[in-house]
């Protein structure tokens, strides 16, 4: 600290000359201008530590932190508080924690190999195992990581903006992140070395591998452009697919970075993470098979000061997983505005206990919820937490209403909402005066009816702020009865086209089943009013006027 101490001092000396350059990947030179310039807390660059797992004895090239790093850059945090945030990104190679037969035999009875040919004890008829084997040795390295990042954030100055991401290796990109240079500086300008060097290498491999296998299936150009971004609360930032490796939804996908073809890694048991909540500000767990014993601890918590954003999409949670999560960030009063758990295996009582703690969180303002089993039941449970009704204390009572919670962005693409749960939707979208995206694909709402789909739209256009509904597959593409899902009928987007508003949505995409509000008519357009119990037959016409 005393030498970070001096060369700060050193920097502030216009006469001064410094001919050492970097320290423990610390570009001093750029640190040095940007304290210099005094130009505000984001005239420094990131910091980008990078944690590359490694087998136990491989000492060349390691990348893991010790106990010096984590002091050295909560120093160097302390002296340039100027520098926008650090973000620790943690890699686990797949082959650390892959089963093969040699490993497990080697594991089972802790024979090393220069060990292999000696003789036994007549003591026992086997040789003694080893304690804890091979896969405990890993979980302790793991949870080494965990700690030794839990100590950087805490030796962090308060109000530092505080990042981690922990996920497998992306297949191809291994050799990349292991034999990149130590720089941690996230630096621009020609002759930099910037800690993004090896991302940025990666994300063009990447596009290149995702280029050739649309190629072999015979796809021509890019995937298709995606028609809206929702960066409702800076979330796309808060995922280190989006900001390390290039996920842009247009020429690189998620299943182009972390195919689920390829293999995924089983995070120990043993392995704890709940302390990563109390000090991160931006918490990012992907693609690790997470289960409630890797957040057991979560409720011995008492604050989580920092916390905003939490991204623990792809792993396995389950309502057991949810349910500790949501209780914990409710006692310990989190004031966490993001929170992604698309791919967790949630159900219907998993969306009842998020529904019940909304009220509880009152600055979670956008919920990713895609890809799970949340049916009728659960969706309802979410909308009417958004809508603000109280729910009854006893069966065959009425929900309560009260005021409707300030959230933003809900997406539920991928559950099983059905007409029940879209209906209540669609009566939330009518009145929210917040909510401004609702991503209803894949949702089977149009299995048995169109009602409810022209409902939800209806919604939209007499809504006050929903700018994005997406209800995008579904419908039954060979009819009613089908199980692949497609786009609205023609006959239902004919039906669309002429009642809604003139100029408001594009055709285009009306046509797709997404309807963004390009800008909004006169102040006396009324849409069709979705209203509780409604006959699915019983709707308002959409009124069109042109303007005048």
């Amino acid at each position: 600290l005393n030498f970070v101490q001096h060369v700060r001092e050193a920097a502030r000396d216009p006469g001064a000359q410094q001919n050492l350059r970097m320290v423990n990947g610390v570009d001093l030179e750029a640190l040095q201008l940007s304290s210099r310039a005094d130009r505000g807390r984001h005239a420094a660059p990131s910091m980008l530590l990078r944690s590359f797992l490694e087998q136990q004895g491989a000492k060349e090239n390691s990348t893991s932190m010790t106990e010096c790093d984590v002091h050295f850059f909560a120093g160097v945090m302390h002296q340039y508080q100027n520098i926008p945030y650090c973000h620790v990104h943690i890699v686990i190679p797949t082959s650390l924690l892959k089963d093969d037969a040699s490993s497990a035999s080697l594991d089972l009875w802790g024979r090393p190999l220069h060990l292999a040919t000696m003789p036994c004890s007549n003591d026992s008829p086997f040789p003694p195992p080893v304690a804890g084997g091979r896969l405990q040795a890993v979980a302790a390295q793991l949870q080494g990581q965990v700690d030794a990042t839990c100590r950087l954030f805490e030796a962090c100055p308060a109000l530092a903006e505080l990042r981690i991401s922990m996920i497998p290796a992306v297949p191809g990109c291994e050799e990349i992140l292991r034999k990149a240079g130590h720089d941690v500086l996230v630096t621009s300008g020609t002759g930099n070395a910037s800690a993004m060097d090896c991302f940025s290498t990666s994300k063009q491999r990447l596009q290149e591998k995702a280029a050739k296998k649309r190629k072999t299936k015979q796809v021509q150009g890019a995937p298709a452009k995606a028609l809206y971004v929702n960066n409702i609360n800076r979330q796309r930032l808060h995922c280190c697919f989006r900001t390390l490796y290039g996920k842009d939804d247009a020429d690189l996908a998620h299943e182009d970075i972390m195919s689920p073809d390829l293999a995924s890694i089983s995070l120990p048991s043993d392995v704890d993470v709940s302390k990563f909540f109390s000090v991160a500000t931006s918490v990012d767990l992907q693609h690790l098979d997470l289960s409630p014993s890797h957040i057991s601890k979560l409720p011995e918590l008492m604050e989580m000061p920092a916390l905003t954003h939490v991204n623990l999409n792809y792993n396995h949670l389950g309502d057991v997983g949810v349910e500790l999560l949501f209780r914990a960030l409710v006692d310990a009063g989190s004031s966490i505005e993001h929170l992604a758990v698309a791919s967790n295996d949630i159900g219907d009582e998993g969306a009842a206990i998020i529904g019940a703690s909304l009220g509880s969180l009152p600055r979670l303002t956008s919920l990713e919820l895609c890809d799970n089993f949340i049916q009728e039941r659960g969706s309802i449970a979410i909308a009417e937490a958004i809508a603000g009704a109280t729910p009854p204390e006893e069966d065959g009572e009425e929900a309560v209403a009260s005021v409707p919670l300030p959230v933003l962005s809900v997406d539920l693409k991928g559950n099983r909402s059905r007409e029940l749960g879209a209906r209540r939707w669609a009566e939330v979208i009518c009145h929210h005066p917040d909510l401004k995206f609702l991503n209803l694909a894949q949702n089977e709402l149009g299995c048995l009816t169109k009602e409810i789909f022209l409902d939800l739209v209806c919604g939209a256009v007499a809504s006050a702020s929903l700018s994005v509904l997406d209800l995008q597959e579904n419908f039954p593409k060979g009819g009613f009865g089908s199980s692949e899902m497609g786009p609205p009928p023609p006959e239902v987007i004919e039906e669309l086209l002429a009642e809604l508003p003139a100029g408001e949505y594009d055709p285009a995409e009306v046509r797709k089943g997404v309807f963004i509000r390009r800008h909004r008519g006169t102040t006396d357009k009324k849409g069709r009013q979705p209203q509780q119990g409604l006959a699915p037959g019983q709707r308002h016409s959409v009124h069109q006027h042109t303007p005048s």
